[in-house]
């Protein structure tokens, strides 16, 4: 890809990969400062509306090696939001978070979804998929094997109607 290219999906994508990176020597606002400088964006507030958000405010100066875990889950979706993407790449976002978290993150995609970003979610939590998705696809051997919305896709299950007895 030419860096013209890498510019423009920088600024169209956002993604979350399972286990994003964080680094230690840096405190929260720091790291979000650093992903808006990659991303080219002016800080205009943004760090601090993601730290208040994702319910930082108060650690944001904090360096990351003194978060506990569910702080540090917490701070790992905010990077790939900063810059309202045209489409949000989350794999597995709610491996690990703590209640405020999850309910966080699925507000995030409610309202990115809501304002027409496309959000693409891999995960294995069916439970979840099923409450938060509008379009679900089945990947078994790494072929899409079904795609439909959760509740026809569970309806199509027999012994159970879920989500979760679809897929098995």
């Amino acid at each position: 890809t030419s860096t013209r290219q890498r510019e423009e999906l920088t600024h169209t994508l956002g993604y979350l990969p399972a286990e994003a990176p964080l680094y230690d020597e840096l405190t929260g606002r720091e790291q979000l400062g650093y992903a808006a400088q990659f991303r080219r964006l002016d800080e205009d507030g943004r760090v601090d509306g993601a730290l208040e958000r994702y319910g930082l405010a108060d650690a944001a100066d904090r360096r990351g090696e003194g978060y506990p875990t569910g702080m540090r889950r917490r701070l790992r979706p905010a990077p790939a939001t900063l810059h309202d993407p045209a489409v949000l790449l989350l794999d597995e976002p709610l491996n690990g978070l703590d209640p405020q978290a999850t309910r966080t993150v699925r507000e995030l995609v409610a309202t990115a979804s809501d304002d027409g970003t496309a959000v693409l979610i891999s995960s294995h939590d069916l439970a979840t998929i099923e409450a938060i998705c509008d379009r679900v696809g089945i990947i078994a051997e790494g072929r899409l094997v079904a795609e439909d919305d959760p509740d026809e896709l569970a309806g199509a299950a027999d012994d159970r109607p879920d989500l979760e007895s679809a897929v098995l």
